[in-house]
């Protein structure tokens, strides 16, 4: 910068000065960019970057994904009889669906025809009904016919004892006789009546027991039928589970044959949407439900979305991958909208502390060398290194506690390094984000020297 400063003078002389002083005058400038590039190629494309002071935000960066707060399982029937499940039917995954709204159908036509039988055993069972109620009221009415010709019997045998009183003993012994016959026949005859009472009674009861069954058979059926058909049990998106198969887990799909009551589908509710991530155990101790969190989401870019720590695991893991012990946490959204979906990769920023007035800069510009911690500090013809003190940091910021005054400048790479050298071994006290995100403190405007 200084360097065009010097020059501008002598250009603006070139442009008032006769052909030849201006050739002499344009080779001298040129000689003098030569030189300058010559002598000092490094200074001149150095990044840097203004000291401030104000608060600094502690902060923890974590990966995690997209999740509803709230879901609905959505299972296959279990089964009361042998059957084999068959998916031929699935509603679009990822679309929007209502209560009620149609998700899977199973093959059904094994359970159509059980549904057939059992309509056909409630007619059976109906019919026998009714034939046994036509027996009992036939057999009833004959007895009750014998019933009343047995007691017209009995009360001509009194009404004929009753004429003899006058005539001889041993005429009067015979419709004595012929009485007590009588008087037994009618008992008889209404005994056999009570007695198939009770006879029909536990026939009905035993013909009604089948019609019951067989209705309670038909509702089974076309209730198991109605199951075959899963729909929404609430307003949400359509997700599906992923299930075993012969070749591995993957996601459900027509022509699989999940087993009976195997969770297939997932409702989530969009309405309460929060972010799952995993924190390291050595961060651990940083942590606290309640701590405000940013969340930004890889798909949409340019867009924040604000939540705080609802969950800390009591119990770290082993992540499979790494074999690092994590720590699950659950970050639940303040709002949504309707661009945010299950499953969409996110960015975490667990605040997790704050500094009144403090002075930072972007930890990029902070380097080891012998042993002290260094900045280089822009001034005169080349930056100057100043050992500093620091204290917190950020993912992308740290605090410096002396060695460095607000608005001095720092270079954001060692300026000791040549330029060609630059991306090989890093001795900065950190290494840079590689993620272009917005700063967890305050920061200067980066100028080229």
């Amino acid at each position: 910068m200084k360097l065009f400063e010097a020059v501008n003078p002598l250009l603006e002389r070139i442009r008032h000065a006769g052909k030849k002083s201006w050739l002499i005058a344009g080779l001298s400038v040129f000689i003098i960019i030569v030189l300058a590039i010559v002598v000092f190629p490094e200074s001149a494309t150095i990044a840097t970057v203004e000291s401030t002071e104000g608060e600094f935000i502690i902060d923890l960066l974590t990966r995690g994904e997209i999740d509803a707060l709230n879901s609905t399982s959505v299972s296959l029937p279990r089964m009361r009889r042998h059957m084999t499940y068959k998916i031929i039917d699935m509603a679009e995954e990822g679309s929007t669906v209502k209560k009620g709204d149609f998700l899977i159908q199973v093959d059904n036509a094994e359970a159509l025809q059980n549904v057939d039988e059992a309509k056909d055993k409630l007619a059976n069972s109906k019919a026998q009904l009714e034939s046994e109620k036509a027996t009992i009221a036939s057999n009833m009415a004959q007895l009750v016919s014998q019933l009343q010709s047995e007691r017209y019997s009995y009360q001509q045998a009194e009404l004929s004892l009753k004429m003899m009183q006058f005539e001889a003993e041993a005429k009067k012994q015979e419709y004595e006789l012929n009485k007590k016959k009588a008087d037994v026949a009618l008992k008889q005859a209404e005994e056999k009546i009570e007695s198939q009472k009770i006879i029909d009674r536990a026939t009905l009861m035993r013909a009604e027991l089948d019609v019951r069954q067989a209705e309670s058979e038909l509702r089974e059926a076309e209730k198991f039928l109605d199951a075959l058909t899963l729909t929404a049990p609430i307003d949400g998106l359509v997700v599906y589970q992923e299930i075993f198969t012969s070749s591995g887990m993957k996601k459900v799909q027509v022509g699989d044959s999940p087993w009976p009551g195997m969770p297939i589908v997932g409702i989530p509710d969009l309405a309460l949407m929060q972010s799952k991530t995993t924190v390291n155990e050595v961060d651990i101790s940083k942590l606290e439900k309640g701590q405000n969190v940013i969340v930004t989401v890889d798909a949409l870019e340019g867009k924040n979305y604000y939540g705080k720590i609802s969950r800390v695991a009591s119990l770290a893991r082993r992540e499979r991958s790494t074999n690092v012990k994590v720590f699950d946490v659950e970050v639940t959204l303040d709002s949504t909208d309707t661009q945010l979906r299950p499953g969409m990769t996110c960015e975490c920023r667990i605040i997790t502390g704050r500094i009144q007035n403090a002075l930072s800069i972007p930890l990029q510009s902070v380097f080891q060398k012998d042993g002290k911690t260094v900045v280089y500090v822009q001034g005169g013809r080349k930056p100057k290194m100043r050992e500093v003190t620091v204290g917190e940091k950020s993912s992308d910021t740290i605090v410096i506690t002396s060695g460095l005054n607000p608005g001095e400048r720092v270079c954001l790479r060692d300026p000791t390094i040549p330029l060609s050298e630059v991306g090989g071994e890093s001795n900065t006290v950190a290494p840079k984000p590689k993620k272009k995100r917005q700063s967890s403190g305050p920061s200067g405007r980066m100028i080229i020297m």
